[in-house]
């Protein structure tokens, strides 16, 4: 692992900074721009009370990218993110805090795994997954 991460304890179990976002209507609009969703449930506030929802709800695309955030900014540039597997559990609504959180599953000098999670306000996990960082054996340099 690079001299850069010596300050950060990289061994299982070790917890990641969390990130955190409460997203809004007009975050919606990004992410179903970034991930082509035009769903009606990401927009149309009627549309989402005839499904049952009390609001629209938010991408899943966004808490990915949340988990990703979570490795990427507690890793910085030791290195990248060579895989990124998410499951949305249940829909959160637009307008709630979510909170992403990462711990280190396993180790080793070529790469780090890492599972991944989105909780809402209530604690409950409405997106789990895992990472795989690949280290950077030479700063700059990534392997193939």
């Amino acid at each position: 692992m690079p001299a850069e991460t010596d300050a950060r304890v990289v061994v299982a179990g070790a917890a990641l900074a969390p990130v955190s976002r409460t997203p809004s209507p007009r975050d919606l609009v990004r992410f179903a721009h970034a991930a082509n969703d035009y769903a009606p449930l990401h927009y149309d506030q009627d549309y989402a009370r005839e499904r049952g929802f009390s609001r629209v709800i938010v991408h899943g695309f966004l808490k990915a990218t949340m988990m990703s955030r979570v490795v990427t900014e507690w890793f910085g540039e030791t290195g990248w993110l060579a895989e990124l597997r998410t499951e949305y559990r249940r829909p959160d609504l637009v307008g709630e805090e979510l909170t992403a959180h990462g711990t280190i599953r396993e180790a080793n000098e070529h790469e780090t795994t890492i599972d991944l999670w989105v909780e809402s306000t209530s604690g409950e996990r409405t997106a789990t997954g895992f990472a795989v960082w690949r280290w950077n054996h030479t700063k700059g340099t990534q392997e193939t």
